[in-house]
């Protein structure tokens, strides 16, 4: 239960309390701070359990809280409109989303090196796509017309949430994580 606890203590500082937060991250590591990703300091965990705990913690919180805030919504949601909560995008959004978190943790360099290339990878062909649909339309449309012939739009939206997920996850994941050097 102390786990649970401090886990409740990290969330309510980071949003209440964040000077009460940094003094006490600083207590665990000197270089640590509310934005820092505390994995970046995963040589110093045999010789500092409690920076170890809390980077546990933190993902753990990062991976779990999106979800529980969607869980307390989505009854809220369906009560107040006309219609029922679909959770079929969070779903997918969701699935993106832990895998970034997998990938903002770092504990694969490789992996974490090619999720980078290919959300900017993923980044440019939206852009690339979406300004040639506003400037160029005639060559964009008979690829739109072609994929909502054989239905494909679902798997391309399943895919774009999951990829949205996934930008976040490693983005905006782990305490807000700073970007990653690679």
């Amino acid at each position: 239960m102390d786990y649970v606890a401090e886990c409740l203590q990290i969330l309510y500082w980071a949003f209440f309390k964040p000077f009460s937060l940094n003094r006490k991250l600083r207590e665990i590591h000197p270089e640590l701070n509310a934005f820092s990703n505390p994995f970046e300091f995963r040589n110093d965990f045999a010789e500092n359990p409690r920076l170890k705990r809390y980077s546990n913690q933190v993902w753990w919180l990062s991976a779990i809280a999106p979800f529980l805030i969607a869980a307390i919504v989505a009854p809220l949601y369906t009560f107040f409109s006309t219609e029922i909560f679909n959770w079929i995008d969070p779903g997918f959004f969701f699935v993106g989303w832990w895998s970034g978190l997998v990938f903002a943790r770092g504990e694969n360099s490789a992996l974490t090196t090619w999720a980078y290339r290919f959300i900017y990878a993923a980044i440019a062909v939206g852009l690339i796509f979406n300004l040639t649909n506003d400037f160029a339309p005639e060559l964009v449309q008979p690829i739109i017309e072609f994929f909502q012939q054989h239905n494909y739009g679902t798997i391309f939206n399943a895919l774009r949430l999951v990829a949205g997920g996934v930008a976040f996850g490693v983005a905006f994941g782990v305490a807000g994580g700073e970007e990653r050097r690679v």
